[in-house]
């Protein structure tokens, strides 16, 4: 996904890595069983419905996916690919996962080019990730910034990167660490002075406050506890955004 949207790659085939997630979606909406096979021609023609991609990148992004998330087989007509037997197990995961990026990939063609720049690209990067829910993915992109930087923007990427990690964690039910996680990334935020000064960090804080209440209450849950006294869950806060105009819509 970074490297489709030119983030990452050395060297950066993103036409490839763009087209290589749009066979995924397609492979998963063609596919009601992880075990089933798909003709070649017809996991083109979805794809080039999902996003218009032409013959040679598809087959570059193809040849990327095989042999470990698809397998190839035949040829001509009779031309088929199935699901690597590495990742059938998580089909459903990975179906989800391709249309997300193809969603945001989708978003991310109307905004303007990402500026050269290594510390606001990877910013920029993030928040397009965040802001998608892609938060495993915007944790990526800002460890490229946070290995390499020092004095405020070590902290200030480190921060940010904590907030997204705990946001993947409490969507993965782990609350505690969740919890404990955006306590030190809003800490170092509210402390830190952003990089950029079109980064809105304190309308990101406001949204992080009833994830911070509804965080704290879960790890006080997530405690030993009696049989049966555990609170019920309740539903998450609004997802909170990354604001960077013009490039987080």
């Amino acid at each position: 996904m970074l490297e489709a949207i030119g983030q990452r790659g050395a060297p950066a085939e993103p036409g490839s890595a763009a087209a290589a997630i749009v066979l995924l979606q397609a492979f998963g909406d063609l596919t009601a069983r992880a075990d089933e096979t798909v003709a070649l021609h017809a996991l083109h023609a979805r794809a080039q419905r999902i996003v218009p991609q032409g013959a040679r990148e598809l087959e570059r992004g193809l040849a990327r996916l095989c042999p470990t998330y698809l397998e190839r087989r035949g040829i001509g007509s009779e031309a088929a690919v199935s699901l690597g037997s590495a990742v059938r197990p998580h089909a459903a995961m990975l179906h989800a996962r391709a249309a997300a990026y193809t969603e945001l990939l989708r978003r991310a063609t109307a905004l303007p080019a990402l500026p050269q720049e290594p510390v606001l690209r990877s910013i920029i990067t993030a928040a397009l990730l965040f802001n998608a829910g892609l938060y495993f993915e915007a944790h990526e992109a800002l460890e490229l910034i946070w290995r390499a930087a020092v004095g405020d923007v070590k902290t200030f990427s480190q921060g940010l990167l904590q907030v997204a990690v705990a946001l993947h964690h409490a969507h993965a039910g782990n609350r505690r660490s969740a919890w404990t996680l955006l306590r030190k990334g809003t800490d170092k935020l509210r402390r830190t002075p952003a990089p950029a000064p079109a980064i809105d960090i304190p309308a990101l804080l406001a949204e992080l406050v009833p994830w911070e209440r509804h965080l704290a209450a879960g790890a006080a849950d997530d405690g030993p506890r009696h049989a049966g006294s555990r609170s019920p869950d309740v539903s998450p806060p609004a997802r909170p955004r990354l604001r960077l105009p013009p490039y987080a819509p």
